[in-house]
């Protein structure tokens, strides 16, 4: 007999509805190709490696260009041998910066690349 899917739950669908408000729907992992608006929901630690399948703490919005690179990403560390706890988190948890927030150096960092100047100017160092 299979094991019931955590996305099936009825528990799931609310806290995901709960997680998106609190993110104000805005992907939370922003790597180097992400969208902006998020419509999916990821566990920060998978539940297949022991995170809470329920705990928003352990929840986060995500676009989906996010959400498939960082499961490919597990999905490659594992045929790789390597736990998923052993892999660096992609992101910290918390509210990210917006480059308005950034200093130009913290930007260039972020993202790989130079940018025009916002137009509320650069954050001072």
């Amino acid at each position: 007999m299979t094991k019931p899917r955590v996305y099936d739950a009825p528990e799931w669908k609310a806290v995901r509805l709960v997680v998106l408000a609190r993110d104000g729907h805005r992907c939370q992992i922003r790597g180097p190709k992400c969208k902006g608006a998020a419509r999916h929901v990821d566990h920060v630690r998978s539940v297949s490696d022991g995170g809470a399948p329920f705990d928003p703490a352990n929840l986060r919005a995500a676009c989906s260009s996010c959400n498939i690179a960082k499961r490919n990403t597990e999905v490659a560390a594992r045929a790789r041998g390597v736990r998923a706890g052993d892999v660096a988190p992609t992101v910290e948890i918390g509210r990210p910066k917006y480059p308005s927030e950034m200093t130009r150096q913290e930007f260039i960092d972020w993202c790989g690349f130079d940018w025009p100047e916002p137009p509320s100017g650069w954050a001072k160092p």
